[in-house]
């Protein structure tokens, strides 16, 4: 799985994404699935580029 899919598991399952610095910051407004956190975590790194790349064009 990709950045892109662990990005969009995350917002299927309600869960908004951000990058404050070099933190990934989730937001929900309940606790997310596990097997999704696991998608987060194994994606950290890309999931960060990718969010800062949408940020700035």
């Amino acid at each position: 799985m990709s950045a892109a899919n662990a990005l969009r598991a995350a917002r299927d399952a309600g869960i908004g994404l951000h990058v404050d610095c070099v933190d990934l910051v989730l937001e929900a407004s309940a606790p997310p699935p596990a097997a999704v956190l696991d998608l987060l975590t194994r994606h950290k790194a890309d999931l960060i580029v990718l969010l800062r790349t949408g940020d700035d064009g």
